[in-house]
């Protein structure tokens, strides 16, 4: 068992994104044998290019909006707190926050 405190956790550089930081707070490899936790924070206009996810991964709106826009049509979604979306391996991406607030989102990544 691990217990992850408020504020805890390893900075992580924010390769590709712009306008955000993020903690790491579960470790695949280290904490966990392939479950990933990471709390992403994102300034207003901070972004992510559209990539596509090397592994499964669930974004878990906390506060703010972020727009998460899939490659395919329809795959347009806005995250607010409580809402999620779903990422196979493969599936493009792009991270928009809307708004003028700062927007947060848990990171949950399973690796095969």
């Amino acid at each position: 068992m691990k217990f992850v405190k408020k504020g805890e956790g390893k900075p992580r550089p924010a390769t590709g994104h712009s306008g955000e930081w993020g903690m790491i707070t579960v470790e695949p490899g280290k904490d966990s044998q392939k479950l990933g936790m990471l709390l992403s924070h994102f300034l207003p206009e901070g972004t992510f290019p559209m990539a596509p996810t090397p592994i499964e991964m669930i974004y878990l709106g906390v506060t703010g909006k972020v727009q998460v826009k899939g490659k395919n049509p329809g795959e347009d979604y806005i995250i607010e707190p409580g809402d999620a979306v779903y990422m196979a391996p493969g599936d493009e991406r792009e991270i928009n926050v809307i708004g003028t607030d700062p927007a947060t989102i848990w990171v949950i990544m399973v690796r095969g």
